[in-house]
């Protein structure tokens, strides 16, 4: 990013959204330490709802996210809905996490059912460095940075 941007009064869908297919954000995004802010999204019967929908295979980092409104149905975060796991056991208990989440800091107010978090809603991430000042309401595994995080493995 070279420069904040404000979605004020913008319709924009998250980058990628599963729905129940198998669209995620994968790839590398650098914010630069700049802001998006002032983003609304509200579809109470979707699933894997944040900016970036879900992810995999990505790296995030140095992102602002400031003054977000989310609502969905289940896997809700102002990041990313979900941060899959792929390749996750080679059969000796081991987990690849193929996900980095670095230097986030998110505003905002997000709403759910189930694993509904600040950031992500279910965090399969090394995750470092976040800041969360968030309202966040859902009925099962909610939380003010993720939902629910993978057991077994990851960092942060």
């Amino acid at each position: 990013m070279g420069e904040n941007i404000d979605l004020q009064g913008v319709t924009l869908a998250p980058l990628h959204n599963s729905n129940g297919s198998s669209k995620e954000f994968q790839g590398k995004f650098d914010g630069d330490n700049f802001v998006i802010s002032n983003w609304t999204y509200n579809n109470i019967s979707g699933d894997g709802i944040g900016l970036f929908g879900n992810i995999n295979l990505s790296s995030i980092k140095n992102l602002g996210l400031i003054n977000f409104d989310v609502t969905g149905h289940d896997y809700i975060g102002m990041l990313a809905g979900g941060a899959s796991v792929r390749n996750s056991d080679f059969g000796d208990g081991y987990f690849s996490w193929s996900n980095t989440i670095d230097g986030i800091f998110v505003t905002g107010t997000v709403t759910g059912n189930y694993r509904v978090g600040g950031v992500i809603g279910h965090a399969g991430a090394i995750i470092n460095n976040i800041m969360a000042f968030t309202n966040v309401s859902g009925k099962t595994q909610v939380g003010g940075i993720f939902g629910r995080k993978y057991d077994g493995g990851g960092t942060m």
